[in-house]
């Protein structure tokens, strides 16, 4: 589990998403499927806490257990793909119009 307070936080995960070029899945707002390197798919799911704060969580935790605040590369890309959905849903939120996920997928 990631607690984002920073955005520098992400940065070397960044880098390593650039050199990997991971696929995402979008499953719904705030829930991600990202390719790995040696291709499984990994869920990460972003949201919010009862306090605001800002969680993402990645599977590939499970497989290796590591510190506290490690940010890997498949949290990095759904954060990405999550602050523009985000900013797009405020968009239209904004205009008047709501816009819902019904769920499914091809």
């Amino acid at each position: 589990m990631l607690l984002l307070t920073d955005l520098a936080q992400l940065e070397a995960a960044c880098k390593k998403a650039r050199k990997v070029k991971p696929t995402l899945r979008v499953l719904d707002y705030g829930e991600y499927e990202v390719r790995g390197s040696t291709g499984r798919w990994y869920k990460v799911t972003c949201k919010k806490s009862g306090t605001g704060q800002k969680l993402v969580f990645c599977e590939c935790e499970q497989d290796k257990p590591r510190r506290v605040g490690f940010t890997c590369y498949h949290m990095a890309t759904a954060v990405g793909a999550h602050m523009l959905l985000a900013l797009a849903k405020q968009a239209v939120i904004y205009e008047g119009v709501n816009i819902t996920y019904d769920g499914e997928r091809d």
